[in-house]
């Protein structure tokens, strides 16, 4: 067993396929190790085994037909992109431990001086509401978060919370909040505000990714030249 804060992030690559080889390989496997990897995490390390984690299936040499085709791999931390210089990532975390987990990752990732952007889709109005406290405090790894209204996910409104009360209730724990309603808004927020070198995290379980495509096509374009 690793105690994952004895860990530096140097020492991923090597140790990640070790510990693979060595779970592939046996049939003892713990019930206390955390995930596959037999990696003791206490719950302050969560960040360096998530990022621990996604080296491991990202760069893994030589993946098994199991994890390469394994759909709940899909939008956890996917990279989606590039352009102008920004970095896009699609993550389909929208629980408040999955929020602060994939935030704190992306915080260990971050160059020096690189802004983490935060662009969340809440989703339905339920979750929102029961863990309206959760959801503000989960966002202090973020350099700028930007919010969009609920996703209903086929809830009815009852007018009990909104986008803009989360948004209220984060900027009580990270001042650097926008609330921005509609995914349109979001991306034209997004054009001005993003800059070079910027790491764009796209979090929920909505429709939210469906704006990263327009974004790295838009960001793309050559700028015309006016006279």
């Amino acid at each position: 067993m690793i105690p994952i804060n004895s860990v530096t992030l140097d020492e991923y690559p090597e140790i990640a396929n070790n510990l693979i080889n060595s779970y592939e390989n046996t049939s003892d496997k713990p019930e206390e190790a955390c995930g596959v990897f037999g990696i003791y995490a206490p719950e302050q390390d969560v960040a360096k085994l998530t990022y621990f984690g996604l080296y491991a299936l990202q760069h893994r040499g030589q993946e098994s037909a199991g994890i390469a085709t394994f759909e709940g791999a899909r939008r956890r931390f996917e990279f989606r992109g590039e352009a102008a210089g920004v970095t896009f990532i699609d993550d389909y975390a929208h629980h408040p431990s999955e929020i602060r987990a994939t935030l704190a990752a992306a915080r260990l990732q971050a160059r020096p001086g690189q802004r983490v952007v935060a662009i969340f889709q809440p989703h339905r109005y339920t979750r929102t509401l029961t863990f309206l406290e959760e959801f503000a405090e989960s966002f202090t790894h973020a350099d700028l978060v930007v919010l969009t209204d609920i996703y209903s996910a086929g809830e009815p409104d009852l007018g009990q919370v909104s986008g803009q009360d989360l948004a209220t209730a984060i900027s009580k724990h990270n001042p650097e909040v926008v609330y921005q309603p509609t995914l349109s808004l979001v991306s034209e927020f997004l054009l001005q505000t993003l800059c070079p070198g910027d790491l764009a995290l796209f979090l929920g379980a909505g429709n939210l990714n469906q704006a990263i495509t327009e974004l790295i096509t838009m960001m793309s374009e050559p700028a015309i030249a006016t006279s």
